[in-house]
């Protein structure tokens, strides 16, 4: 994706890297952007709504109701190359709201 991106910016072309819910959570973001700007290509990063806060949203819930939770915990569920497991069980338990990302397992 990096090289495709670098690629097209150099033939002149407008390129628009979209994603979904917000580009900031738990994506690439940054490998690209470094990527394109090493290139000298400018950069513009558009926040979204990430898909925990529009999932409350099409609940009709919000994800940090008075007396019910008053924590919210943005994770991801997929672990590094060398430690493949996170530790989700600490991410979780009363008075929180937990949203894991990219769950595989």
């Amino acid at each position: 994706m990096n090289a495709l991106v670098v690629s097209e910016a150099r033939k002149g072309r407008r390129v628009v890297r979209l994603k979904s819910g917000d580009s900031g959570i738990f994506g690439r973001a940054t490998e690209e952007i470094k990527t394109a700007r090493a290139a000298g290509i400018p950069v513009k990063m558009v926040p979204g709504v990430t898909a925990a806060c529009a999932a409350g949203a099409g609940l009709t819930r919000s994800l940090t109701e008075r007396a019910v939770a008053n924590t919210l915990v943005l994770a991801t569920g997929t672990g590094a190359a060398d430690d493949p497991t996170p530790d989700s069980t600490r991410l979780s338990g009363p008075g929180m709201t937990t949203a894991l990302y990219m769950s595989v397992r």
